[in-house]
């Protein structure tokens, strides 16, 4: 079976190395790069000097999946349908929606180290 993972090049600290990631982790730190005005390198860079023991391809995914996480909303979340019983049919979901108790907290938006 073919991966579905594509390799491209990224400069970390100055030095090239190449990462493969899903289509859509591209695509998704593309848009990332394009609202934070900064390059794959730049946030690439940033991540890794954040990153623990997992390799740079594992923090990159969690970075992409926190970035997004981080800027949806409730209302987002209604706009986009979510909440009304969606996923159910793919796992043992509960018969209905559950309320939030509190509303969820504010994040501040990424900012690449200086």
């Amino acid at each position: 079976m073919a991966s579905s993972l594509l390799s491209r090049n990224v400069t970390v600290n100055g030095h090239r190395t190449s990462m493969r990631l899903e289509p859509e982790m591209w695509d998704a730190l593309s848009e990332i790069c394009r609202r934070e005005h900064l390059s794959t390198h730049d946030i690439c860079t940033a991540v890794d000097a954040r990153r623990n023991a997992s390799s740079l391809t594992a923090a990159l995914r969690v970075f992409v999946m926190d970035y997004f996480r981080t800027a949806s909303t409730e209302e987002g979340h209604v706009r986009a349908g979510h909440g009304i019983g969606m996923l159910q049919a793919v796992g043992p979901f509960p018969a209905r929606p559950i309320e939030p108790e509190a509303p969820l907290p504010d994040h501040a938006p990424f900012r690449a180290p200086s």
